[in-house]
Order: C-alpha cells, then sequence, then structure tokens
C-alpha cells in the first residue's frame, strides 16, 4: 500500500504536464491560425492576390535581428518558428477564405529545395507564408509573405479574443 501512493502521484503529476503541453500546443496553433485569418481578411488586399494561391513555407525573409526594429522575444520566436528543422504550416482550415496549396505540395516544396511540384499550376501566382512569431506576451506577432517578386515582414497586433490585425508591413527584399 506504500508504494502506491507514490506511484499514483508520479502519474498525476505526468498527466498534469501532458495536458499543460496540450494546452500550450493548441494556443499557439489557435493564435497562428488567427493570425493566418487577419492577414487573408486585410481590408486592402495586394490586386494580385485574387489569383493568387498560398502557400504554407518556412522562411524569416532572410532578415537577422538588427535588421527588425522589434522586441527581441519576438524576433527569436520568429527565428525559432522558421528554424531549419521546422515544417510549413498546412492552410487548407483557409480555403474559404482564399485559394490555397495543398498541404503535400507544400511539404513537397519545403523537402525538395524549393522545386514546385507539377500539379501547382504556374499560370497562378503563388504567395509563400512563413510560420508565425510571437513576443512573450502573446499579443504580437509576425510572419514573411514572400511573392514571386518580394519578400515582406507583416506585423500583427491582437485586438479583442482570438483576433488579430496587421499593424504594419516592412518590405525586405525586391527583385
Amino acid at each position: 500500500m506504500t508504494r502506491v501512493r507514490p506511484i499514483v502521484g508520479a502519474v498525476l503529476l505526468i498527466a498534469l504536464a501532458f495536458a499543460s503541453s496540450v494546452t500550450l500546443y493548441r494556443s499557439y496553433h489557435d493564435d497562428e491560425m488567427g493570425v493566418y485569418v487577419a492577414l487573408l481578411q486585410t481590408s486592402a488586399p495586394l490586386p494580385e492576390w485574387k489569383e493568387a494561391a498560398f502557400m504554407g513555407d518556412v522562411s524569416t525573409c532572410h532578415v537577422n535581428r538588427y535588421d527588425l526594429p522589434v522586441e527581441l522575444s519576438l524576433f527569436q520566436s520568429f527565428r525559432n518558428a522558421n528554424a531549419s528543422d521546422a515544417l510549413p504550416r498546412p492552410l487548407e482550415k483557409l480555403a474559404q477564405l482564399a485559394n490555397v496549396v495543398a498541404w503535400k505540395d507544400a511539404r513537397y516544396f519545403h523537402e525538395n529545395g524549393n522545386r514546385f511540384p507539377f500539379r501547382i499550376p504556374s499560370s497562378r501566382p503563388i504567395l509563400r507564408v512563413s510560420r508565425v512569431g510571437f513576443n512573450a506576451s502573446r499579443d504580437r506577432a509576425v510572419l514573411c509573405l514572400e511573392s514571386p517578386v518580394s519578400g515582406s515582414l507583416l506585423f500583427f497586433e491582437k485586438v479583442e479574443g482570438p483576433s488579430w490585425r496587421q499593424v504594419s508591413q516592412w518590405t525586405v527584399w525586391v527583385s
């Protein structure tokens, strides 16, 4: 009977740790999806967005810490979310808001040296959307949006509830 109590305590501790990690995981992914929705519902989208297809990608727009006028926690989270071992975010849940590239094609692109699979129509511009980085208090976010001719960092702030709004854009490169 004496051995049962420590085992039960250990099992409860493990269950609590697991539950809290699941909650953090869901919170991050819900916030990330909220930022993507804000991006696609922007009041003045670029004209090329109408015919473009959005694809999840892993990218930092080739910037370093000293290029960005943002707090350190936001930059570090953005870099970590877009690390070399990260995977693109599936965007199929956004299909009612915009044209999206299927997850299998986005993953193929990511795993094969940024080469497009033949299934993506070449006449449709592809806008690549990075993973989202958040500041420590999770009320500001940044992502990279790359078109065939430019790359921009888009900055968001949290408004009421799960909603986000874009507050600024910084063009990083143009070809």
